[in-house]
């Protein structure tokens, strides 16, 4: 479990897909995810301290987890149709 938790996204804005900051959230812009996570609403952020680039999100449509790979990021799925308001 890590213990930097991204909280405070209920109601969660649907629609645009994974999006991520690296200015401490003064800006914005939207990340490709493969498989397509536009649409759905993401509730809950938990990022791994030791790699910011490890993070598990609880979304409508399930458990996903963000790792790097040589081609960008990649969102792997970890239990579909099961999602939390809190990680």
């Amino acid at each position: 479990y890590f213990r930097r938790r991204l909280i405070g996204a209920l109601p969660a804005y649907r629609g645009v897909g994974p999006i991520v900051s690296s200015d401490g959230g003064d800006s914005w812009i939207s990340e490709s995810s493969s498989p397509e996570l536009a649409g759905f609403a993401f509730y809950d952020l938990v990022v791994d301290p030791s790699n910011p680039e490890n993070v598990i999100a609880a979304t409508t449509n399930g458990l996903y987890q963000r790792t790097m790979s040589s081609t960008g990021p990649l969102w792997q799925v970890m239990a579909t149709k099961t999602h939390r308001n809190s990680l």
